[in-house]
């Protein structure tokens, strides 16, 4: 009777976790799919030119990371942690501070990019004369929806501290769909960015309302009331503030490259750039979500002292994750020219592979560090992360300053190869500094079985991918070196683990 008993908690508990984390998944990998599906009917519909600008106004709102103070997470955290008590009160506290701080910085975000829209657009992006009137509309418009989304991120992190991911992803993924769907049909029926952009600001705020409603039914009293405790804030500021830097972090490494091609090469560029990107950044995205339970189960076995399992648990989602990003390095270095000429067309193909097989290297690496990453937020050594995030960034910004305006966009492409570097420590430093593993062999055990397969592949295709031979059985070469680079990282990485 009570394994029966046991049991069905336990299913009760596993259905909730794999539905929250199923929608965490969808959410996080909906946006880049949309933009992976809408970019060839925006190109042909828009230009090269003004894709790139509706690219850089979502760049602008990807700056989330900058502003938001991390009160997200600490949001997220608090309510959880006041709903389990019992304590509604508080609960209700949490979200009306947030809620008002997200309000002013909303604002403030707004007021500014307003008034620098003019600069950004004639100053300091190279954008040609005859858009840069309708860049400073849409730089303004782009300020607007970052305001909303950060005012809606508040809501969507209060459903998430009652383990509503499903409902939280359920209202973001409809209106990214509604939006990505309204702004083709209006670009295919020949309307401009502003209108587009317009529309887009409109969806955005009804997303906001919605979530409002919505979060209302789960916490009585939520309305934007005068409330304001400073003990209450200084202790969400206090677990938020390393969030923050970890999203400046992150947002300097996903974002600066996009402004400095546009700041350097023009709009054009950061068209073939992106577009190359979006796909090289489905590897690192989907490893991402998969792996994501990574984090509950750090923070769980850690707390508890159980060293052992925590090791297991590393070792196993490392061994899966290398093995899957070398299978997906190795096939889409090969058909690159083959997935851009489909997708895009010929001017992609000869602008973008280079830039693709570069990049795709890149993230292919920066998937390795998918599990230590969740490993460090879960244990508690969330300062790491920001740590080599902010080198990462920095490091990806300089060498892009330097190669940008020698390379083009191929530049930013080696630009985001060099952070290899920095993945290449940071795994090193897991092995020390967590696991206090003494060889160096093993330091390095999971670099191995990513670098040695792909590296072979890439000197086999430099070597016989220009001859006739190769034409004849690319296909064949493709499978064959796709099998073996992915047993052979999955041999070496078992090996690693035993």
């Amino acid at each position: 009777m009570f394994r029966r008993y046991t049991f069905n908690k336990r299913s009760e508990l596993f259905r909730s976790s794999f539905k929250n984390a199923g929608w965490s998944t969808v959410d996080s990998i909906a946006s880049p799919l949309l933009m992976v599906v809408s970019a060839p009917l925006l190109v042909r519909a828009l230009g090269v030119e003004q894709y790139g600008l509706w690219i850089l106004v979502y760049s602008i709102v990807g700056l989330m990371g900058f502003v938001s103070m991390g009160l997200g997470d600490a949001t997220t955290r608090y309510v959880a942690q006041y709903r389990a008590t019992g304590r509604v009160s508080d609960v209700i506290h949490v979200v009306r501070i947030t809620a008002l701080m997200y309000v002013v910085m909303a604002f403030l975000v707004g007021a500014i990019i307003y008034m620098v829209s003019a600069l950004l657009a004639r100053g300091v992006f190279h954008i040609p004369e005859a858009l840069q009137q309708t860049a400073v509309q849409v730089i303004r418009l782009g300020g607007l929806m970052l305001a909303v989304k950060i005012v809606d991120s508040v809501f969507a992190a209060t459903l998430k501290g009652y383990e509503r991911f499903d409902v939280s992803s359920r209202i973001a993924v409809t209106f990214r769909i509604t939006a990505i769907s309204t702004t083709v049909l209006l670009a295919v029926n020949g309307y401009g960015l502003v209108v587009i952009l317009t529309s887009t600001l409109l969806i955005y705020s009804a997303n906001l309302l919605v979530s409002i409603i919505v979060t209302k039914r789960f916490v009585p009293g939520t309305y934007f009331v005068a409330s304001f405790d400073v003990d209450l804030f200084r202790k969400i500021y206090s677990y938020g503030i390393w969030s923050w830097l970890q999203g400046i972090a992150g947002t300097l490494f996903s974002q600066a490259d996009r402004f400095l091609i546009t700041i350097i090469l023009g709009t054009s560029a950061l068209t073939y750039y992106s577009t190359s990107l979006m796909v090289a950044q489905q590897v690192h995205a989907v490893l991402a979500a998969a792996a994501s339970f990574v984090f509950p189960l750090s923070s769980k076995f850690h707390s508890s002292g159980d060293i052992h399992r925590l090791r297991e648990v590393y070792s196993k989602t490392m061994t899966i994750v290398t093995t899957l990003a070398t299978a997906a390095v190795i096939m889409v270095y090969f058909l690159a020219p083959v997935i851009l000429h489909l997708w895009m067309g010929a001017d992609f193909e000869k602008e973008g592979t280079e830039v693709l097989r570069l990049l795709i290297l890149a993230f292919g690496g920066l998937s390795l560090t998918i599990v230590p990453y969740y490993l460090l937020n879960g244990s508690g050594f969330i300062h790491y992360n920001v740590l080599f995030g902010t080198l990462s960034g920095l490091v990806v910004i300089c060498t892009g300053l330097v190669l940008l305006p020698r390379l083009g966009i191929i530049g930013a492409g080696w630009a985001q190869l060099t952070n290899v570097l920095v993945i290449v420590v940071y795994l090193v430093f897991i092995e020390k500094v967590i696991f206090r593993t003494k060889s160096w062999v093993s330091s390095i055990g999971y670099i191995i079985p990513y670098a040695v397969p792909v590296i072979v592949a890439v000197i086999l295709f430099r070597v016989i991918g220009s001859s006739e031979a190769m034409s004849k059985i690319s296909i064949l070469t493709i499978l064959f070196l796709g099998v073996f680079g992915t047993a052979f990282s999955y041999y070496l990485s078992a090996i690693k683990d035993n």
